[in-house]
């Protein structure tokens, strides 16, 4: 697809379910029959406008639809827990309330991790499946009482504890080779996020994981960063992918875990290429 079809437009706000979102309209012609919706999910501490850029690379015969996570973006702080599995189920939620027929799923770290769970559990609305740096691994390492991963909780207390602009400045050297719009979204979304979410009952600890790749009933993509500039899929971690699915589609970037602010065109080629012939 060339950049001629690229989209421009800003994203309309929605709500599905009980999830704020932003969406990105198919620009359809008799050319390009408007295509089968992508759905995103974003990772901790970010929100659906981090995927704007993203949206722009995307072919435009396609709508992107990036959901804000509970307490993230504009979604509020939900009642109940903040459970993996009610994540996805939210989602699901979500999903449903689009009446979009089977979508492409696509999530980062968290939405990682929440896009495999609705995947297993409603394969029936997903076609495709894009795991982008799925954070697998916060289910695997220490958490405190509440089941919250002590990895993420350094950014937690930066959150609750800094303002704008030393966060801005804490997050210099990650975001100036960015493209500005990400480096925006990236602080709103730090500003944005209801950081009591990290006092709520958390359960990490899934049936996504590597060693369910073979349950997925729809094709995916697997995309990693280096883990030597921050990759949360380790060495041994695409081993345990390899092994489960031998012919996995999976991929390495020159990147941090953030894979698609650090290489933007590559990483959309990746999952244009995945989707081209998804409808």
């Amino acid at each position: 697809m060339s950049d001629v079809n690229r989209r421009t437009a800003m994203p309309v706000h929605e709500r599905y379910g009980q999830l704020s979102a932003w969406r990105w309209e198919a620009t359809a012609s008799p050319e390009h029959a408007e295509k089968s919706t992508i759905v995103a999910l974003h990772g901790v501490y970010d929100s659906g406008r981090c995927w704007s850029t993203f949206a722009s690379r995307m072919p435009a015969e396609r709508s992107i639809v990036a959901l804000d996570q509970n307490a993230h973006g504009k979604t509020p702080l939900l009642d109940g827990d903040f459970r993996m599995e009610t994540l996805a189920d939210q989602a699901i939620s979500a999903i449903e309330d689009m009446h979009a027929g089977p979508i492409i799923l696509v999530g980062h770290s968290m939405g990682g991790v929440v896009a495999h769970l609705v995947a297993l559990e409603r394969p029936d609305l997903v076609s495709r499946l894009i795991l982008d740096e799925p954070a697998w691994v916060a289910g695997e390492v220490e958490a405190d009482d509440n089941g919250f991963p002590l990895m993420l909780m350094g950014r937690a207390r930066q959150i609750k504890r800094w303002s704008a602009g030393e966060l801005l400045i804490d997050g210099w050297n990650k975001t100036r080779a960015w493209d500005p719009v990400d480096a925006g979204t990236w602080l709103d979304a730090k500003l944005d996020v209801d950081i009591e979410f990290v006092n709520r009952q958390h359960n990490w600890r899934t049936a996504a994981t590597p060693e369910s790749l073979p349950d997925l009933r729809m094709p995916f993509l697997l995309v990693a960063g280096d883990p030597n500039l921050g990759s949360v899929i380790s060495e041994e971690c695409m081993q345990r992918v390899r092994a489960a699915v031998p012919e996995a589609d999976a991929h390495r970037l020159n990147a941090s875990h953030e894979t698609r602010k650090d290489r933007p065109d590559e990483y959309a080629g990746l999952v244009k290429e995945f989707i081209e012939h998804a409808d």
